[in-house]
């Protein structure tokens, strides 16, 4: 994440976990609310472009022995933001993915 950027889990997660005891393969799926925010940087920079949006995520995690783990995030999201002080509503999808997902926390204040 970045400065600009954020993503943050919303409340508790619910998680499943399946294991194939012949081949080692494991896959674990969490639901959660995940929130994606667009933001002006902490540092005083700036974007013309500005959004809160948050949604339903689905986390696909497998590993597998060969390759190895593999991560898939997927969220249909709505809300609001603007763009260049006009207001937006926003509705659609993100989907993350690659071998790891790592979460940043942001630094406190700043707005949303």
């Amino acid at each position: 994440m970045s400065t600009f950027f954020s993503l943050q889990t919303v409340g508790a997660a619910v998680t499943s976990s399946t294991t194939n005891t012949k081949n080692g393969n494991t896959t674990s799926v969490t639901y959660s609310v995940q929130q994606f925010v667009l933001q002006d940087s902490y540092y005083g920079m700036t974007v013309n472009t500005h959004f809160n949006v948050s949604g339903l995520g689905t986390d696909v995690s497998a590993n597998h022995p060969i390759p190895g783990p593999d991560n898939r995030l997927d969220v249909n999201v709505s809300g609001s933001g603007d763009r260049n002080g006009t207001p937006l509503v926003l509705e659609g999808s993100i989907s993350v993915s690659g071998q790891t997902l790592q979460i940043v926390p942001t630094l406190g204040g700043g707005g949303n």
